[in-house]
């Protein structure tokens, strides 16, 4: 009987034991706790130390900056060829199929070597007043500058149509030069057919000038320049041909022309004081033109 209880009590102990679980002491330590469970932990990682980002170095600047300045070069360089090629696009739809087919009648060597005509009083007062007055029913339709503008007088006949007689009266006076010996070097005979490619009434103000390298009226014949302004109403504004590499200044009154072969470098000054204003007509071997000059 008492072997009997003493076997049922180590049964009772035994089982509470295994129900109890274990328990760690305060006192351990993580690591002796991991040690004694045998897990290997890896310490960790250090992370890559990230370098900051400095500011570009003195041979990154240089490149950037020789790359700007070709860019800037390339961009004018651009901008150089494409005024140069507008420029040639405007005097080649200057050129109509008719004249392409007539060579001028002077090179421009020989035209240089040619006198202008001056031709004192070729419009009277009542002449000038009946410009002034077409002009003034029409705005201008060519701009060259703030300070100088025109109107294309011959546009859709206008002049023939509100001064018949003056227009006609203008051009017949201007063949009858072209025609004679006068005073040119080289006349036109009377085989070739002049014709008015325009008549511009131009406005020069304080500034406005055609001082154009190498300027001619390429692809005309004859060009008549009248001054229409008082000289005493403005200062500058000197018409002017040239002759062996000088300038020959023009003086004009109101109502003056000069006649000079197209072809013939010419050019006017600045206008330094008050408001000029000029005629000029072109004739030359096409039809008569009742458009642009250019078109």
């Amino acid at each position: 009987m008492f072997a009997e209880e003493r076997r049922q009590q180590t049964r009772q102990q035994t089982r509470q034991q295994t129900r109890q679980p274990t328990r760690q002491t305060p006192t351990e330590s993580l690591s002796a706790f991991l040690n004694r469970c045998a897990i290997d932990v890896e310490p960790p990682r250090a992370r890559p130390r990230r370098e900051p980002q400095h500011a570009l170095s003195t041979s990154a600047i240089a490149t950037n900056d020789a790359v700007a300045a070709a860019m800037a070069s390339l961009a004018n360089a651009s901008e150089t060829l494409n005024t140069v090629s507008s420029l040639l696009s405007t005097y080649a739809s200057g050129l109509s199929q008719e004249e392409r087919e007539w060579p001028p009648l002077l090179s421009t060597a020989e035209a240089e070597l040619t006198e202008a005509m001056l031709i004192p009083q070729f419009l009277s007062e009542a002449d000038v007043s009946q410009l002034f007055e077409a002009a003034s029913r029409k705005p201008h339709d060519l701009t060259y500058s703030p300070a100088h503008v025109a109107l294309n007088l011959h546009r859709d006949g206008y002049l023939a149509s509100q001064c018949p007689e003056l227009a006609s009266r203008i051009t017949d006076s201007i063949r009858d030069h072209a025609h004679g010996p006068g005073y040119f070097s080289v006349a036109v005979g009377r085989d070739v057919c002049l014709n008015v490619r325009c008549v511009e009434f131009h406005t020069y103000t304080i500034g406005g000038h055609v001082m154009m390298q190498d300027h001619r009226d390429y692809g005309s014949v004859f060009t008549l320049s009248v001054l229409l302004s008082d000289p005493a109403d403005f200062d500058g504004g000197e018409l002017m041909t040239w002759r062996e590499g000088q300038a020959e200044k023009h003086p004009m009154r109101r109502g003056d022309a000069l006649l000079f072969h197209s072809e013939k470098v010419h050019n006017v000054a600045a206008v330094t004081r008050g408001l000029r204003n000029s005629l000029v007509i072109e004739l030359w071997q096409g039809p008569c033109n009742l458009r642009d000059r250019y078109s």
